[in-house]
């Protein structure tokens, strides 16, 4: 690694003390799709974002399309504990009652709903207005007045838009702004839903997880899982510790369940899962799997659920993503068929941590490392001494959870002491195992940029502290400040004329 990757990187570490607002991508531009993909309702994969402009298929300036058969789409939030809101700001479809007679509207012909959940079957969000909006279906049609505003409380954070229309009479359509709000109950990001959440299997197991939804990341979305992506998603990881040909069956406890799947690998990482090697998207109920004699690599709607077992070679990784069509979801369980020899490791390998190096870095002291291989790995924690003997944490840094690609991890301490400094990694499994690994240690103090001034701001921007300074030991002044605990801005001047903000919290 290079010094200037190491400048480079260190400006993106989470002590750059420099406080910036979040900002959103608002540019994102949806239209409403028109047809289903093979032979389904959903018109394209589930979307993940924090906001956008969403249209019918028309467009900002055009009409929507005739003969639109009740077709969907999803989407559904990128960060934990937020839900998608969706403000309609224009609206005007076809507007008609059946049998005739007087309004309310019944939104016969031309209409849409919105779905609470990310599914087709999700259930449709009745609220007035939209005034047009027919008690007990949730069509809207007409010409509502404008704006109003839907918003998920399902777990999953997701909105689905299902669209009609008939041959006959359009209009403009609509705009609508999507945004991402924060909401109790959304989606948490931490479990298994999403691939770096992988939970690792090697036995016949009994699932009874039930998935929420597809969770912050659309991930699944090649091969036969084009036609929908991810509905109510539980991805897992497993290795390959003898050769031989695997298969597998997934059993659903209620025998009407609809279950799909997608086998990625070998060499796959949840950052670049490639195209699925086994898949299955086939509109049937009842087991699926690889094997029952079946030839074909991938099927989409039109299958019978099974596809061809595959040949395997000790030491690949593999995920697999469960996907299940619509809740309440019952459970499954999943049966492995290893023959020709094969089998898999139970025993996770540990992380294989191959460098772990710190330096000083201008007033700060950079800390690098790097793994060759994660299984299991949920997080690092950083911990600090000034004796070498008692340690305590700098920060808590996420892992990638499951990868057989090496990951380079870079960290600062904003605060070294003048003098030497050990630092020490703590790696914690996904189950709450730890491993810590020997310390090392970096000499701070040579050749530092001298403090002339510092001034303390508390988070409402208010001064609270100033000095003047002729140190380059900032751990020193830090220490001794007379302020009460909390966590503070912390201006910083130099005798060079430079200068630093960060955050910091006194204890």
């Amino acid at each position: 690694m290079t010094n200037f990757y190491k400048k480079t990187a260190l400006s993106f570490v989470l002590f750059v003390a420099v406080f910036i607002d979040p900002v959103y991508n608002f540019s994102q531009v949806f239209t409403h799709p028109i047809i289903g993909v093979n032979g389904t309702n959903c018109g394209t994969c589930m979307v993940n974002t924090v906001g956008g402009t969403y249209y019918d298929d028309g467009g900002a300036g055009g009409n929507y399309a005739l003969n639109i058969n009740q077709v969907y789409r999803v989407f559904c939030p990128s960060t934990p504990g937020n839900c998608i809101s969706m403000t309609f700001t224009s609206f005007n479809m076809e507007g008609m009652v059946n049998p005739p007679g007087p309004p309310p509207l019944d939104c016969y012909y031309d209409w849409i709903t919105v779905g609470d959940g990310s599914t087709q079957n999700s259930p449709p969000i009745i609220q007035i207005p939209p005034s047009s909006a027919t008690a007990g279906t949730g069509r809207i049609c007409g010409i509502p007045l404008v704006p109003f505003t839907y918003t998920a409380t399902s777990a999953n954070g997701c909105l689905s838009v299902r669209m009609n229309s008939d041959f006959v009479t359009v209009g403009t359509g609509w705009a609508a702004t999507i945004s991402s709000v924060p909401c109790a109950g959304g989606p948490p990001g931490t479990d298994q839903t999403d691939c770096p959440g992988s939970v690792l299997v090697c036995t016949n197991s009994s699932i009874a997880w039930n998935s929420p939804g597809p969770g912050l990341i659309s991930e699944s979305c090649s091969g036969c899982s084009v036609q929908e992506g991810e509905d109510h998603s539980a991805w897992y990881v497993f290795q390959i510790q003898t050769s031989g040909t695997l298969g597998f069956t997934i059993v659903p406890t209620n025998p009407v369940d609809d279950y799909d799947f997608v086998v990625y690998g070998p060499g796959a990482t949840c950052a670049s899962l490639g195209s699925p090697v086994r898949c299955s998207y086939a509109c049937t109920s009842g087991n699926t799997g690889m094997g029952g004699g079946a030839v074909d690599l991938t099927e989409q709607c039109v299958g019978n659920g099974w596809v061809s077992t595959m040949p395997v070679v000790a030491g690949q990784f593999y995920y697999l993503m469960i996907n299940h069509w619509d809740p309440p979801i019952s459970g499954y369980t999943l049966n492995w068929n290893l023959t020709a020899g094969a089998s898999l490791d139970c025993t996770p390998l540990p992380v294989q941590l191959t460098d772990f190096t710190c330096e000083p870095y201008g007033n700060e002291i950079a800390l690098y490392w790097s793994t060759s291989a994660e299984v299991n790995n949920d997080h690092f924690i950083l911990e600090k001494s000034i004796d070498g003997e008692n340690f305590e944490e700098l920060r808590k840094i996420q892992g990638k959870g499951f990868s057989n690609d090496v990951t380079e991890y870079i960290a600062n301490d904003p605060m070294p002491k003048i003098g030497t400094n050990y630092y020490r990694l703590k790696q914690v499994d996904m189950d709450g195992h730890e491993k810590i690994y020997n310390p090392i240690s970096c000499n701070y103090g040579a050749n530092l940029p001298v403090i002339s001034e510092i001034n303390i701001y508390d988070l409402n921007g208010h001064l609270v502290f100033t000095e003047k300074e002729n140190t380059p030991d900032l751990e020193s002044i830090v220490t001794r400040l007379p302020i009460k605990a909390g966590m503070y801005i912390l201006y910083t001047t130099y005798t060079d004329g430079s200068t630093q903000m960060r955050k910091f919290v006194k204890i």
